[in-house]
């Protein structure tokens, strides 16, 4: 799931469980998203990045 405005753009995915990991995009990437996840290692804790209260920082 894709939030954006006009200054920033976030995605999002969600797991099982009320378990969500999400990125902000830098302003010049872009990305195409076909029914499957993406992230992998999120840095839990940096500016960039933000999860529920249950992910692991590492």
């Amino acid at each position: 799931m894709f939030f954006a405005d006009d200054k920033e753009m976030w995605y999002m995915e969600m797991y099982t469980g009320h378990q969500w990991p999400a990125i902000r995009f830098p302003e010049d990437r872009y990305a195409v998203v076909a029914n499957d996840g993406m992230l992998s290692t999120v840095q839990v804790g940096s500016s960039d990045a933000s999860a529920d209260s249950t992910a692991e920082s590492k």
